[in-house]
């Protein structure tokens, strides 16, 4: 997306894992930053069970979530984003924490 990727350090705090661990940001990776995938994987399913900041809002539940197998975003059966994708590209994740337990994020567009 043209963007800059980076681990942010401010003295010994290490600013993209407090964020995820505070709810305050989702697991998102993009090759080559795969480094900490693991590890911020962890710090989100933590924060995700304790529901702190994004992970406090209830959402109604879609029957299934979508993703394409070349991608890490998840999305609702009805994105346009994923309506063009050919049938055998897709990953079907029976809930939204089934696919942010795999490392998948919401889409932006449809915010699964």
């Amino acid at each position: 997306y043209g963007r800059i990727l980076a681990y942010v350090y401010v003295g010994k705090i290490f600013v993209n894992a407090e964020l995820i661990k505070k709810g305050l940001a989702n697991l998102y990776t993009f090759p080559h930053n795969v480094k900490h995938t693991d590890y911020f994987l962890g710090l989100q399913n933590e924060a995700k069970s304790r529901n702190l900041g994004i992970w406090s809002k209830k959402m109604v539940p879609e029957p299934k979530y979508l993703a394409r197998r070349t991608s890490k975003r998840f999305h609702r059966p009805s994105c346009t984003v994923i309506l063009s994708a050919p049938q055998k590209e897709l990953l079907i994740f029976k809930t939204k924490d089934e696919a942010i337990r795999q490392g998948y994020s919401p889409c932006k567009i449809c915010q699964p």
